[in-house]
């Protein structure tokens, strides 16, 4: 089995090269997500999603290839929605080397998702946990979570409601 990673390379070697030029891609992948005939997403709705995902990097690590995207995007959700669950529990039992392995599996599976940010944030999960630092790992982890609900409510097109939970979570 072949994963897509930082670099272009392949875990089985081959380096992944693409011809069509970054912005026609991010174009590509613009229209077909807009005139997708079931669910298809507004312009502001896109926007938003490029607020989360990488876009670019999406579609270079998917060789334009906007059937891979989706894929993509759909085991990201799944797997990273139990990773989460899996992670939220490591976190209140304490156990730190769970807590890594999943911080990484996280940060991979989001970095090949082109959620830069939330990459980031799973690192940071992972620098935590590796260092011993208890004391933060619940607040990084509901960080996360908070960006994640955002993410995966952008990627289902109701990034209103996350707006409305995010407002009443400030007050």
């Amino acid at each position: 089995m072949c994963f897509i990673v930082a670099g272009g390379w392949s875990r089985c070697g081959v380096l992944i090269t693409s011809n069509v030029p970054k912005l026609e891609k991010i174009e590509q992948f613009q229209q077909a997500v807009l005139r997708a005939e079931t669910g298809g997403m507004t312009t502001n709705q896109f926007n938003a999603l490029a607020k989360v995902i990488n876009v670019d990097d999406l579609m270079e690590r998917c060789m334009g290839n906007l059937d891979f995207v989706e894929k993509i995007l759909t085991i990201f959700q799944t797997r990273c929605a139990a990773d989460l669950a899996e992670l939220e529990a490591a976190i209140e039992a304490v156990d730190l080397p769970r807590v890594q392995q999943i911080a990484h599996r996280l940060k991979g599976a989001c970095a090949n998702a082109g959620a830069n940010n939330l990459s980031e944030r799973a690192s940071e999960l992972w620098t935590a946990a590796n260092k011993g630092f208890t004391d933060v790992l619940a607040g990084r982890c509901a960080q996360f979570r908070q960006e994640w609900n955002e993410c995966t409510a952008i990627l289902l097109g109701d990034e209103v409601s996350v707006s409305q939970e995010a407002m009443a979570a400030s007050r």
